[in-house]
């Protein structure tokens, strides 16, 4: 998911069209369900990143959709066949999913 993502960010920064040039910041929770709410308010916090795609498991997205509501900071996963309400209500589907974050 992680080179899908950094694929994707290198074409759009390589067109012209877009205008802008994006820059990814990776955190690795290292699938410690503990750790992502850490990862996730040094992104938000500390790095001021404003626009995160990541998050494979439901546990792990409960943990950081508030931390997102909190910073009113965008949160995109990639939808699944079983995708739990609350990330559905708080969450904007993206085609990657990965836990890179963009400036």
């Amino acid at each position: 998911m992680l080179n899908g993502a950094l694929l994707a960010l290198e074409e759009i920064n390589a067109n012209p069209d877009f205008g802008i040039a994006l820059a990814p910041v990776i955190v690795n929770p290292g699938g410690e369900l503990s750790r992502y709410a850490t990862c996730t308010t040094e992104l938000l916090s500390r790095r001021e990143v404003r626009h995160v795609v990541g998050c494979y498991t439901s546990s792990s997205r409960k943990e950081v959709i508030p931390l997102f509501e909190k910073h009113d900071a965008l949160y995109g996963i990639r939808p699944t066949t079983k995708v739990s309400k609350a990330a559905a209500t708080s969450s904007t589907p993206v085609p990657l999913q990965t836990s890179t974050s963009f400036r």
